[in-house]
């Protein structure tokens, strides 16, 4: 990885990006000039997960708290997902039922 503005050493950088789109294997991409090489490598589409935060993004790999998702108090992802589709479920179940009982009752 170099200086890959400079077309002179952005050869060994974009290697890279290709040798890690290829990989079979996770591949998280983060940090905002490491972004912007791997767009420039034509490898976005490739990799996993691409983050411009470098720093938080290691410290959110590394399981620790994000200070301003703490400060906001946001829920965990999971709580959520399971929240929505509960949510979801019961919102659908009801339209059902309520379309099963008008048709039942001819209306």
């Amino acid at each position: 990885m170099g200086v890959f503005e400079i077309d002179a050493y952005a050869r060994g950088t974009l290697a890279m990006a290709h040798a890690i789109a290829d990989a079979y294997a996770l591949t998280i991409v983060g940090g905002g000039e490491t972004a912007l090489a791997v767009h420039g490598a034509g490898e976005s589409e490739n990799m996993s997960f691409i983050s411009t935060g470098g720093g938080a993004a290691l410290e959110l790999l590394e399981g620790k708290q994000l200070p301003g998702l703490t400060a906001s108090r946001i829920e965990p992802r999971s709580r959520l997902v399971a929240e929505f589709t509960s949510s979801t479920h019961h919102r659908a179940s009801r339209h059902l039922c309520a379309d099963h009982s008008s048709s039942a009752t001819g209306r």
